[in-house]
């Protein structure tokens, strides 16, 4: 879809996508913003003019998906961090044995910012142990754990940063504003099962390519 030059309440929108929620009589649907990050829920007639509407669950679910990836990626990450640490860290013995950040677990949008803040908390503690310690080569390998946290956590920031990311987390926060179940709203982030595995791929998130 080419971007639109019509504007509502003076934002652009570079696609609009059907939902498929009913509120209050009004079928809502997303306008993905042009430029910049985030979404609007919109009526049909607050929608700008287009030939071709999209699919909400469709986009929705494939931000989930490079969410999850790069979640798993970076829970292996962690677990390896806490292992080199040696229980030397207890906020971070603590974090790993609370059972947030769990390399099996689907995570998805949702705990983006959960991974971050874990990411963070990994670093500066490798960083103090490292530069607390009189052994050079506990120092040594305690300063690239913090390195290698804090490259990961800027990393994980391309997912904050990223269209679909943005556009799922603005969406989610104006659907619940507007008092809709939180089943209902994850409902409409999810491709129903089809008997066409072709049918059922959900296309790519712009500014989320990424992860594969």
């Amino acid at each position: 879809m080419g971007w639109l030059s019509e504007a509502v309440f003076g934002k652009d929108y570079s696609e609009v996508l059907e939902t498929g929620i009913t509120h209050e009589g009004e079928a809502l649907f997303v306008a993905i913003h042009s430029e910049g990050r985030g979404a609007d829920v919109l009526t049909r007639d607050e929608l700008p003019e287009v030939s071709d509407i999209g699919d909400w669950a469709g986009f929705a679910a494939q931000a989930n998906q490079n969410a999850q990836n790069a979640l798993q990626n970076i829970a292996g990450d962690m677990m390896r961090f806490s292992t080199e640490m040696g229980g030397q860290s207890e906020a971070v013995k603590q974090l790993m044995n609370s059972g947030q950040i769990n390399i099996f677990d689907n995570s998805g949008v949702a705990d983006v910012t959960l991974y971050d803040e874990a990411l963070e908390l990994i670093s500066k503690e490798a960083a103090v142990l490292s530069n607390n310690s009189d052994d050079h080569e506990f120092s040594a390998v305690m300063g690239g754990i913090a390195n290698d946290a804090w490259a990961a956590r800027e990393g994980l920031n391309e997912t904050l940063e990223s269209a679909g990311f943005s556009a799922v987390n603005a969406v989610n926060a104006q659907l619940e504003e507007m008092g809709l179940p939180t089943a209902d709203i994850q409902a409409a982030m999810t491709v129903p099962e089809s008997t066409n595995p072709a049918q059922s791929v959900a296309p790519q998130v712009p500014g989320m390519e990424q992860f594969p």
